[in-house]
């Protein structure tokens, strides 16, 4: 199942409409093996992908990396970030502002983000997942789609922030935010929210970071990039993209056009 066949369950009210459900995407399943079937039995080809490393008569041309090696070595990475890395906050405590095909689309976001996260070439941040219980919705989901990672190597906890840090330390970043941050600041803990606000476009997080009396900082996008008509949201993977970038000492302007679209912004 998808996360998003996950979600549509979940919302379900009664055990009889979730099993009506399940069973229908069995159905489903099992009608998609039975055409692959009969297409390799007929000898489509479509469904035969031979490696051509492999299929090389005299044998690797290059040395392999098998993917358990990668991953190995990717989690390593990150398992050495949980006691080294700086901390990057992930406030996960905004279930109650989405509807259903919002919380997908941050899941997915929230996906990418990791991975962008595991992918450091230098020093990851150390991910906390703030105001998460396990039964939190979202954290299911992304328990789902990890499920062939043995390990999620963050932290998850249902503390706020506000809990587990220094006030003095915490800056929210918000698009709604008067403060402009204009340098990375390695003593900073630079929170994210879990938020996909395409549809309300409410200063949420920004009003957050004003009731519980924290900073709360934009990006330097204006001061930088000409934007093209349109919005300027942007998405928590490139969010992601752009604070990995100014912690590894990339310039503000190269961080934010490799992250944003290039319809986005004019070159």
């Amino acid at each position: 199942m998808t996360s998003e066949n996950w979600l549509e369950a979940l919302n379900l009210s009664t055990k009889s409409q979730r099993l009506k459900y399940y069973l229908f995407l069995m159905k489903k399943i099992q009608i998609k093996k039975n055409a692959k079937q009969k297409a390799l039995e007929k000898g489509d080809q479509k469904f035969v992908s031979p490696n051509p490393m492999n299929s090389y008569e005299h044998g690797h041309i290059f040395m392999r990396i098998y993917e358990t090696s990668m991953k190995r070595g990717l989690n390593y990475n990150l398992a050495n970030a949980m006691q080294f890395g700086l901390p990057l906050v992930i406030d996960m405590d905004y279930m109650d502002y989405m509807k259903p095909a919002e919380v997908k689309n941050t899941v997915n976001q929230l996906l990418t983000l990791y991975s962008i996260n595991r992918t450091d070439p230098k020093m990851p941040y150390h991910l906390h997942f703030t105001s998460c219980p396990e039964n939190h919705a979202m954290y299911r989901m992304l328990q789902i789609e990890l499920q062939d990672n043995e390990h999620f190597l963050a932290t998850v906890t249902d503390k706020s922030y506000l809990d587990v840090f220094d006030h003095e330390k915490l800056v929210y970043l918000s698009p709604d935010a008067r403060a402009i941050m204009k340098k990375f600041d390695p003593e900073a803990v630079y929170i994210i929210g879990a938020f996909n606000d395409k549809a309300t476009q409410q200063p949420v997080s920004f009003a957050r970071a004003k009731q519980q009396g924290i900073r709360s900082m934009r990006l330097p996008f204006d001061e930088h990039v000409s934007w093209n008509l349109g919005g300027k949201s942007i998405t928590l993977n490139q969010m992601m993209e752009i604070m990995t970038g100014i912690k590894n000492g990339v310039s503000w302007k190269e961080a934010i056009q490799s992250a944003v679209p290039r319809r986005k912004i004019r070159s």
